[in-house]
């Protein structure tokens, strides 16, 4: 007797927890679909996704996440009618628990409560007819004390303002009589503003408060958490753009993800945006953390004053160089490139390389190299310099490795290997490293497999040089003589990746209708490339599908080779200088 099959129930539409660095949501959804056809959107502090079949999950974070750093996958049950979508979001403040996903003063949207979707969008979408403002487009300044956040934004003659707070922003909206200001932003008197500000940490909305003068908007915050010893520094989060956030803090027992797992700034689910501007494009804002902002100083400021410069030709923050004597331009870019990958940038300007310094390691140096590139960093985004030194650097990297003394010319490449390898060392949070046995694939499937060596690389390896940029490369290895293969997943920090290389592929088409004559044509491709490439581009040239194509290779009037579609150029031999033809 058959029976009929039952969705399995919905207890809840989604579960969260708290994973000490990092927030897993974990959704139901009605339904079987892959990560491709899933609408998601995470910003600084909200998440919101939308199934094929018109689910919608939204939801006001309890505090800030890193938006560019999550990862979705998808799990779907064996009758095909539920899917499990689950997200990992990395925190802003790991050290902080979540005690729900959402914060008190939002309304979260489930599928079971999509009734209240209007409710939202009332309080949070932007009217259309509003001008919408960035923050980074006004001079700004701010004091801060334990408990108090007061910012000052300079826009004057301000009139019908309104503020809504937040747990985690605030919005402003307003008119302005201000005819400059009206002009470079291209609007007029009688257009409503937004403007829609994330702040650095949480704050209690009903206590904030705000003041109008003649010449700016004063913004009062009063933080959630009043004992914290360390201050903000600065009103948003740690960011370059309004929704591009930085650090990232991940687990040290988190494997990677599997093959069907797709991170969220990957080409799979959501689209990069586009190339971020330098960081001197805003230079009416300090977007980045100075030296000041590590120090006990209490009043702060954040505007195109130069008074906290020592002199008028001093470099605006991230345009401080490094010094190039001799033969070192070398050291200044792998140094440059570091200092602008905004994590560690963030990790060493925030001291958080102080606490997490390994004294103890003997592949390490106590901390030396550590401690001068957190030096390094800080001259570098102070905004101070113009230039900076980075010779002591340098000296460390020539302690470790001999063909470094002296002024000679090296490789930029090596160099940076060698700084990674000796920073993650000097901040290796594993004080005692455990023996790894040998690892056998034994025909198990690769994700399986490359967790495992992960977690091996883990258990001997925990730094934010990890977390940032260790990745796996899969290598295949086949015994000639018994033909059995063995497959390693080995960690690696850089990459080398060849420039492409373009070459003309000749080929005859021969049709098996008669009627049509054989076709010479020409392709122009890349030299690395597949059949499979090659049959598009020729299908589009001669209108032959390139389903009904058979490639193969003719030497002294045999056929020599059938080409498959996962064979590349190089491997079959095929060379234009030698008047080779691949014919269809």
């Amino acid at each position: 007797m058959s029976t009929d099959i039952v969705d399995e129930p919905l207890s809840t539409s989604y579960d969260f927890c708290d994973a000490k660095s990092a927030i897993i949501v974990t959704l139901y959804a009605h339904g079987a679909f892959e990560v491709k056809d899933i609408d998601i959107s995470i910003e600084t502090d909200s998440l919101e996704v939308r199934t094929p079949v018109h689910e919608i999950w939204i939801f006001q974070l309890w505090e800030h996440i890193y938006s560019d750093r999550g990862e979705i996958e998808t799990k779907i049950n064996a009758a095909q009618t539920q899917t499990s979508i689950e997200i990992r979001l990395i925190k802003q403040q790991p050290r902080k628990t979540w005690p729900q996903l959402y914060s008190y003063g939002s309304i979260p949207i489930t599928p079971q409560r999509d009734n209240q979707l209007n409710e939202y969008n009332d309080i949070y979408m932007i009217d259309q007819e509003q001008y919408d403002l960035s923050i980074k487009k006004l001079k700004t300044d701010f004091y801060e004390t334990n408990d108090k956040f007061t910012s000052n934004i300079y826009i004057k003659q301000v009139y019908d303002c309104q503020l809504h707070f937040t747990e985690t922003n605030f919005t402003a909206t307003f008119h302005t009589n201000d005819e400059n200001f009206l002009k470079i932003h291209g609007i007029t008197s009688d257009r409503s503003i937004r403007l829609f500000v994330r702040v650095k940490e949480r704050i209690i909305p009903h206590k904030c408060s705000s003041r109008i003068t003649q010449t700016f908007i004063e913004i009062i915050l009063i933080k959630d958490n009043p004992n914290s010893t360390t201050k903000w520094g600065r009103l948003e989060p740690n960011e370059y753009s309004e929704s591009r956030p930085l650090i990232q803090q991940t687990s040290p027992n988190t494997p990677p993800s599997s093959p069907n797992s797709t991170m969220i700034n990957s080409n799979k689910a959501i689209p990069l945006p586009p190339p971020l501007p330098p960081p001197a494009m805003d230079r009416k804002t300090e977007k980045f953390p100075t030296a000041s902002a590590f120090s006990s100083s209490i009043h702060q400021r954040d505007t195109t004053s130069t008074s906290n410069i020592p002199s008028s030709s001093s470099s605006l923050i991230g345009f401080t160089g490094i010094s190039n004597p001799a033969n070192s331009c070398f050291m200044n870019a792998a140094v440059q490139c570091l200092s602008n990958t905004r994590e560690l940038r963030d990790y060493f300007l925030e001291a958080c390389y102080l606490s997490e310094i390994n004294r103890t390691n003997p592949l390490g140096t106590k901390g030396a190299i550590a401690e001068e590139f957190g030096t390094l960093m800080k001259n570098l985004w102070s905004g101070k310099l113009n230039w900076a030194n980075a010779n002591r650097l340098r000296a460390f990297a020539a302690q470790r490795h001999q063909e470094f003394v002296g002024n000679g010319q090296h490789d930029a490449q090596e160099l940076l290997t060698i700084l990674l390898d000796a920073i993650h060392e000097d901040l290796n949070r594993i004080i005692t490293k455990p023996q790894v046995p040998p690892i056998e694939d034994q025909s198990r499937p690769d994700h399986i497999v490359a967790d495992e060596y992960w977690r091996g690389h883990l258990s001997r390896n925990d730094s934010i040089i990890v977390q940032l940029f260790t990745g796996q490369f899969k290598s295949k290895t086949k015994c000639p003589q018994c033909h059995k293969e063995s497959i390693t997943f080995d960690p690696f920090t850089t990459l080398s990746v060849p420039l492409p290389k373009r070459t003309a592929v000749d080929t005859i088409v021969t049709y098996r209708n008669d009627e049509k004559p054989p076709i010479k044509y020409r392709i122009i491709m890349s030299a690395d490339g597949l059949i499979s490439e090659f049959k598009c581009a020729l299908s589009n040239k001669c209108g032959l599908p390139a389903n009904k194509m058979i490639a193969y290779k003719i030497r002294g009037n045999r056929i020599v080779d059938h080409l498959k579609n996962d064979d590349r150029l190089t491997s079959t031999g095929y060379s234009w200088n030698n008047n080779d033809i691949i014919y269809v």
